[in-house]
C-alpha cells in the first residue's frame, strides 16, 4: 500500500525519496519502479508488439544462449533503428545483463520514445539488474523528453541509493533533467552537491536559468564558473549571450562575446546567432545587421533571427527586404518567418505585400493552423480589409481563443460592434472558452458603446470563470463601469482588486474627474501618488479635459505638478494647452497669460488661440489684444483669430 501511494503521481514526493534513500535497500526501489510501471498513466503499451516486418532476417527473434552474442545482436538491431525487435530479443534471452538493457533504453531514448524507455527501465528492475551510470543517464533523458518531474525524482532517489549521484556525468544529466522539467531549484541543489563540476554541468545550469528568464542569475553562475577556472565552451557562451538578451545589457553581451573570441569561438554558428539575437533584444539593430552581413553562409535560423528582430522593432521594410533576399538565396521560409513577415505587413499596413506573403504560404503547402491563421487575420484587419480577414478566419479548421479574439477585435476596430458581439456569442456556442484577452476586448467595447447591460452580463460570466481577480480584466471592468456612469460599481470593482495596476488607477481617477467629483478625485489621486504610480499620457489628457469642463483648477494643477511629463515637445505642448484652456474657462486669465510666459518652450498658435477663446468668456480686451498680437506673428493669415477678437471687442449681446 505504501509503495503504491509513493508511485501514484498524485502522492509521489520524489524529493522525500531522495533524502530517505539511504534508509532503504535496493529491493525497495525496485519494488517502487515495478509498481510504478503497473499503475502509471503512460500511454505506451507495457511490452512492445511484434513488428509487422517480421520476415526480415535481421528482425527474427531467437533465444540467445550467452549474453555476449545477445548483446551484439541487440546493439546491431538498435543501431539500425529496430529498437522494438531488440527489446523482444532481450525478453527472450536466457541471460540478460545491464549492458543489453542499457542498449535498449538508449535506443528508445534516441528515437524519442520516452515512455517505452521508462517502461523498459521498470522491467529491468524485475530481473534484479542494478543499473549503471549509462543506464541512469538514459532513464533521466527519457524523463527530460517526457517532462516527467515525478519519474525524474523517483529515479534520482534510486541514483542516490546506489551512490552514483556524485558521478559527474550522471550529476550533469540530473541537472539537465530538472532544468527541462522546470524545477530550477532542484537543479541548483543537485549542482551544489556535485563533487566535480565540468563544463557540461555548468553550462546546463546556466541554460536552466536562461530558460526560466533569470538572466542576472545565469550570469552570476557564469562568474562562479570562471572563479573555479572551468573553461567555457561554445554552449556556455551562447547561453550567456541569451542571458544578456534577457536583462538586457548590450555592454555585458559585448564583453561575453569578446571572451568567446579569445577562446576561439568567434566563428561558431550558434554563438553568432545568439550575438545577433542579443543585439536585437538590446535595441541595436545595426549591430545585429553587421554580424549578419559578416557571415558567408546564412541558414534558416540566422535569417529568422534578423527578420523577427526587425519585426519586433517595427522595421517592416527591412523585414520585407530580407524576406525577398532569403528566397532569392534559396532558403525555404518556415512558420516563424511567415509570422514575422505578416507582422511587418500589418505594421506597414501594406495589403499588397501581405497578399504576396499569403500566396507564398499557400504555394509552400504549409498548413495554416490557428497561430498562422490568427496572424493572417490580424494582418488583413490592420491593412483595412475586414472582408479578407473574415474569409481567412472562416477557412481555419481549428479556431482557438486567440483566433476568435483577434477576429472580434478586428470587427470592433472596424466599427462593426454589432457583428463583433454576434461573433462573440458564436464563439461561446462553439464551446471555445473566452480567455482574459477576449473578455478584455469585449468589455472595452462595452465601455466605448456605453452598453452597461451587456457589460453586466459579461461581468457575471467573468465571475463564473474565476477571472474577476485578473488584473487586466478587473481594470477593464472599472473602465467600463466608469464610462457607463456607474461610479459606485466602478469603485466596488476597483476596491475588490487584490493588485491594482496603472490602468485601474488611471480609469478610476479619470472617472471621478469626468464626473466632476473633486472630493473622491483628490482622495484617490493622493493615494496613487503615495503609492509611487504615475498617470499615463492618455489619462492625463482625459483628466485635464475633464477638469477644464468642470472648472476643477486645483485638480488640474495637481495633475500637472505630479505627472512625469513626456520628454517630447508635442506631448508637453498638449498638456500645457489643456491647462491654459482650464485656467481660461475658470476665469483665471492673468494666471493663464503668466503660465504661457513661463512655459519651457515657445508657445504655439494653439496656446494663444486657447487664451483668446477664454477672453471671449469674460470679454477681456487687454489680454485678448496680447493674444491676437502673438497670433499675428505666428499665423498672420488665421482668419478665425480676427473674427474672435472682433466679437470680444463688440462685447456681450444685450
Amino acid at each position: 500500500m505504501v509503495i503504491s501511494c509513493c508511485c501514484n503521481s498524485k502522492y509521489l514526493q520524489g524529493k522525500q525519496l531522495v533524502y530517505l534513500s539511504s534508509s532503504f535497500d535496493g529491493r525497495f526501489f525496485r519494488k517502487i519502479l515495478q509498481t510504478a510501471a503497473t499503475i502509471s498513466t503512460l500511454n505506451a503499451p507495457h511490452r512492445p508488439t511484434q513488428h509487422k516486418h517480421h520476415n526480415k532476417k535481421h528482425c527474427l527473434v531467437t533465444p540467445c544462449q550467452n549474453s555476449f552474442q545477445g548483446n551484439n545482436s541487440i546493439k546491431q538491431l538498435v543501431k539500425h533503428g529496430h529498437v522494438m525487435e531488440a527489446h523482444q530479443l532481450l525478453q527472450k534471452m536466457n541471460i540478460c545483463d545491464v549492458y543489453s538493457w542499457t542498449a535498449v533504453l538508449s535506443g528508445y531514448v534516441n528515437t524519442g520514445k520516452a515512455e517505452e524507455a521508462l517502461h523498459s527501465f521498470c522491467d529491468m528492475q524485475k530481473g534484479n539488474i542494478v543499473p549503471n551510470n549509462v543506464t541512469f543517464i538514459c532513464a533521466l533523458k527519457a524523463c527530460s523528453l517526457r517532462l516527467s518531474l515525478d519519474w525524474g525524482r523517483m529515479i534520482h532517489a534510486f541514483i542516490v541509493h546506489v551512490e552514483l549521484d556524485f558521478d559527474v556525468y550522471v550529476g550533469s544529466c540530473l541537472v539537465d533533467m530538472y532544468v527541462k522539467c522546470g524545477s530550477i531549484q532542484d537543479a541548483t541543489q543537485v549542482f551544489s552537491r556535485l563533487s566535480m563540476r565540468n563544463v557540461v554541468s555548468w553550462s546546463t545550469l546556466i541554460a536552466g536559468y536562461v530558460r526560466e528568464g533569470l538572466g542576472a542569475a545565469a550570469l552570476e553562475v557564469f562568474s562562479q564558473m570562471q572563479q573555479e577556472k572551468v573553461a567555457p565552451n561554445q554552449v556556455t557562451f551562447a547561453s550567456n549571450l541569451s542571458a544578456c538578451s534577457l536583462i538586457p545589457s548590450l555592454e555585458k553581451g559585448q564583453e561575453i562575446y569578446h571572451e568567446a573570441v579569445c577562446c576561439g569561438f568567434e566563428a561558431d554558428h550558434v554563438v553568432q546567432v545568439k550575438l545577433m539575437e542579443m543585439h536585437m533584444k538590446c535595441g541595436c539593430t545595426e549591430g545585429a545587421r553587421h554580424v549578419f552581413d559578416g557571415r558567408n553562409i546564412h541558414d534558416l535560423v540566422s535569417w529568422n533571427t534578423m527578420i523577427d528582430g526587425y519585426a519586433q522593432h517595427g522595421r517592416g521594410r527591412e523585414v520585407v527586404q530580407l524576406f525577398h533576399q532569403m528566397i532569392e538565396e534559396g532558403v525555404k521560409p518556415d512558420k516563424l518567418t511567415f509570422l514575422s513577415c505578416l507582422k511587418a505587413c500589418a505594421q506597414l499596413q501594406d495589403i499588397e505585400k501581405g497578399r504576396h506573403v499569403y500566396a507564398y504560404i499557400k504555394n509552400c503547402s504549409m498548413e495554416i493552423d490557428a497561430v498562422l491563421g490568427s496572424s493572417l487575420v490580424d494582418m488583413f484587419a490592420k491593412c483595412g480589409s475586414i472582408e479578407n480577414a473574415y474569409n481567412v478566419f472562416k477557412l481555419l479548421q481549428k479556431r482557438d481563443a486567440i483566433a476568435w479574439t483577434i477576429m472580434i477585435l478586428a470587427l470592433f476596430r472596424h466599427g462593426d460592434a454589432k457583428e463583433a458581439f454576434k461573433l462573440f456569442e458564436e464563439m461561446r456556442e462553439a464551446r471555445v472558452l473566452p480567455d482574459r484577452f477576449t473578455y478584455n476586448c469585449v468589455i472595452n467595447s462595452c465601455a466605448r458603446t456605453s452598453d452597461s447591460g451587456r457589460g453586466r452580463r459579461l461581468h457575471a460570466d467573468i465571475i463564473e470563470n474565476n477571472l474577476e481577480l485578473d488584473l487586466a480584466v478587473g481594470s477593464s471592468l472599472v473602465d467600463m463601469y466608469a464610462n457607463c456612469g456607474d461610479l459606485d460599481k466602478a469603485q466596488e470593482v476597483f476596491d475588490g482588486l487584490v493588485e491594482k495596476d496603472i490602468v485601474a488607477w488611471n480609469a478610476m481617477i479619470a472617472c471621478y474627474a469626468q464626473h466632476g467629483d473633486s472630493q473622491n478625485f483628490h482622495s484617490l489621486f493622493k493615494k496613487m501618488h503615495k503609492a509611487g504610480l504615475i498617470l499615463d499620457k492618455v489619462t492625463v489628457m482625459s483628466i485635464l479635459f475633464a477638469c477644464s469642463h468642470w472648472g476643477l483648477v486645483d485638480e488640474g494643477y495637481q495633475v500637472m505638478g505630479c505627472i512625469a511629463i513626456d520628454p517630447t515637445r508635442r506631448m508637453i505642448a498638449e498638456h500645457c494647452s489643456c491647462l491654459i484652456d482650464l485656467l481660461g474657462r475658470a476665469g483665471h486669465l492673468k494666471v493663464a497669460e503668466h503660465f504661457i510666459g513661463k512655459m519651457p518652450f515657445q508657445p504655439g498658435p494653439a496656446d494663444w488661440m486657447s487664451l483668446l477663446g477664454a477672453c471671449k468668456l469674460l470679454y477681456n480686451t487687454d489680454i485678448a489684444k496680447v493674444a491676437l498680437g502673438k497670433l499675428q506673428e505666428l499665423e498672420p493669415h488665421r482668419a478665425t483669430a480676427y473674427v474672435l477678437y472682433s466679437n470680444i471687442l463688440d462685447g456681450p449681446d444685450d
